[in-house]
């Protein structure tokens, strides 16, 4: 199975998902105009990541910032990776925000507390413009 990589753009994310080494990464802005449309690869790419996952997965969710949408978008992938931990192998989340960013830390802790999923919160020390 190939990686799936999307570049980055200033309203989508960029996407690494790596299949061999369990290693799936969203990095950036997600607020894209047609959310479907932009994740719908991804939700595909985790359709078939399923059956081949590793014995170790870990989803690293870098944000600076989602919108409403996004966030639902980012649930499905969540979901998705869920399935994942039924079929036996284990699952990390690593959500990632500014330290200064109340608002992406509540939306991981939201997040976190709709899952069975171990994500843990890290902050990142704030980068000067």
């Amino acid at each position: 199975m190939e990686t799936l990589l999307i570049k980055s753009t200033d309203h989508t994310p960029g996407v690494e998902f790596n299949a061999q080494t369990g290693q799936l990464k969203l990095t950036g802005r997600s607020l894209p105009e047609n959310a479907i449309e932009f994740y719908h690869p991804i939700f595909d790419w985790l359709e078939n990541y399923i059956s081949i996952a590793p014995k170790q997965t870990e989803l690293h969710v870098d944000l600076d910032y989602l919108n409403s949408i996004s966030q639902k978008m980012i649930v499905e992938i969540l979901k998705n990776t869920k399935k994942v931990e039924d079929s036996g192998k284990i699952i990390s989340v690593n959500w990632y925000y500014d330290e200064e960013d109340e608002k992406m830390m509540e939306e991981g802790k939201a997040i976190a507390s709709e899952f069975e999923l171990p994500i843990v919160l890290f902050p990142k020390p704030n980068q000067p413009d």
